[in-house]
């Protein structure tokens, strides 16, 4: 193959368009394993590589909304299934693919794009940035115990996820809940179908998915938890069951914690597990004892790239008053970088971003640093003291502290869902 041929694939090619990308994550390729992807992917945001007649790249993209901090909901693409075979490697593939998705999601109207890296190495040099984390809690069931107790007047519904509507009830929860959690995503209905559908590929050694919704005092679901089990028995025939949480969402703080008291109580289980839990649970806060709960480690699981920088900066909040120049490199995507200037009315209100005219004020506080660091702090997942101090950004320390001010999140943003 002298020069790649890109183009995205038919209806009837759809199956083997993912198979490429499942073989390069070293998956499983059987006819089940792909329908169940087929199950979310989105044919129109698709694009690949053939020889010939045989596919031998693909990626796509998913049509989703970001909350940033503040509350705002911007339109995002979820990129999403990239892969190649080893032996295309190195021929401008990814980069093709890539910057068509890029051009594909500007043309759609979105400024923002996100990914769940396999390997993170990969993706900075397109201008992507850690954007949430995730850490691991663990903690024995028996010491998931609250001082003081929650005042929890709600009541819980087993889930049965084969049930009609069940699965509506969790898209509705989540739909509410992330609107108010900055980093959170929208979930297609194609991807609630994948989460649910529950194959035995992805259970290992554990039970088939359980749930429970959670009801407030009217009866109506503001939140659930979904998991499995994994059966252990102590050679003294004790139990020593760990339940791994998949999803635990709750409409407030306190539904958060009568979730996890419920599943500390599922008969049996000695210990629960949540890979993929906030770097700053509430419930550490709420435990009698709260070094029982093992945080970590912690792994990225979002990066985000700035696609438009202006509309994304001026869809969020900002700590304080004030105004910054930053100057952003973009090695990737040239014509996004270059200079822009923050604007901030006070803490908590809507800022303004636009590239400045020939006027621009001299006396401004500036700070440099690359699009992907950009990305990062413009979700607030680092701080720019963090990413001076590591030589990632550079700017006098007034320029550095107003970066800080400006830039500040109450909360680590934080996503549990990979795609």
């Amino acid at each position: 193959m002298d020069t790649p041929e890109f183009r995205r694939p038919r209806p009837d090619e759809i199956v083997e368009f993912l198979a490429v990308s499942v073989r390069s994550y070293g998956s499983d390729d059987s006819p089940d394993h792909l329908a169940w992807e087929a199950l979310s992917n989105e044919p129109e945001r698709s694009i690949g590589v053939v020889d010939g007649s045989r596919w031998v790249a693909g990626a796509g993209a998913f049509s989703l909304e970001v909350t940033m901090p503040g509350g705002a909901i911007l339109p995002a693409a979820g990129v999403t299934m990239i892969g190649l075979e080893p032996t295309y490697r190195r021929r401008g593939i990814l980069t093709g693919m890539l910057t068509r998705l890029h051009e594909d999601a500007r043309d759609r109207g979105e400024p923002i794009a996100l990914l769940t890296a396999s390997e993170t190495s990969i993706y900075r040099r397109f201008g992507y940035g850690v954007s949430a984390d995730v850490a691991r809690l663990a903690i024995a069931a028996d010491a998931v115990r609250f001082d003081p107790p929650p005042a929890d007047p709600g009541t819980f519904t087993m889930l049965d996820l084969a049930a009609p509507g069940s699965v509506d009830t969790i898209a509705t929860i989540h739909d509410r809940v992330r609107r108010t959690r900055p980093g959170w995503l929208s979930v297609t209905p194609g991807m609630w179908a994948q989460i649910t559908a529950d194959p035995t590929w992805e259970r290992g050694a554990r039970s088939p998915l359980r749930g429970v919704v959670h009801n407030d005092r009217d009866g109506q679901p503001d939140g659930y938890a979904l998991w499995r089990v994994e059966q252990r028995s102590e050679p003294d025939r004790l139990a020593g069951n760990t339940l791994h949480l998949e999803h635990l969402t709750g409409a407030s703080s306190e539904v958060d914690t009568a979730l996890w008291a419920f599943v500390a109580s599922v008969d049996l289980v000695t210990t629960v597990v949540w890979d993929v839990g906030p770097c700053d649970p509430d419930i550490r806060w709420r435990l009698v004892e709260p070094r029982q709960l093992r945080i970590g480690p912690v792994v990225d699981m979002v990066w985000a790239r700035l696609l438009d920088v202006p509309a994304v900066l001026s869809a969020r909040t900002y700590g304080c008053a004030g105004t910054l120049a930053i100057d952003v490199a973009d090695r990737f995507h040239p014509d996004s970088g270059g200079r822009f200037v923050v604007e901030s009315d006070g803490r908590g209100v809507m800022g303004r971003c636009h590239r400045p005219g020939a006027d621009v004020d001299d006396d401004l506080p500036v700070v440099t640093l690359d699009t992907a660091d950009l990305a990062s702090i413009a979700m607030g997942a680092v701080t720019p003291t963090v990413l001076a101090a590591t030589g990632r950004l550079s700017g006098d320390r007034g320029a550095v502290g107003q970066a800080d001010a400006l830039f500040t999140v109450p909360r680590r943003p934080w996503w549990p869902i990979e795609f």
